[in-house]
């Protein structure tokens, strides 16, 4: 027995179903997205060190913005002496 009342209905609904590689593919996009908007606020607030005055972060800012520049990049693009201000790797079980 269908789910479906009719042959139509079966139609129109499947046709709005997303498979499994679609959905992979949306979430890939997305984390993908987030990721680049993590980069560009980094980079804006980064930016502060390139000015004439520069900038005087707190000891406070300092290891903040060091943690958020080693989680933003790669682990085989963080420089050595950045990776003990990167967040432990979430186990997943």
């Amino acid at each position: 027995m269908s789910r479906y009342p009719n042959e139509t209905t079966a139609r129109f609904d499947q046709q709005f179903a997303e498979t499994s590689d679609d959905r992979n593919e949306r979430l890939r996009k997305a984390r993908n997205q987030r990721q680049l908007e993590a980069l560009w606020i980094l980079i804006a607030d980064l930016s502060g060190c390139l000015t004439d005055e520069g900038v005087d972060y707190s000891e406070e800012g300092l290891v903040e913005m060091r943690r958020r520049a080693a989680n933003a990049l790669p682990p085989n693009k963080c420089p050595e002496w950045l990776e003990k201000f990167r967040d432990p790797p979430i186990v997943q079980s």
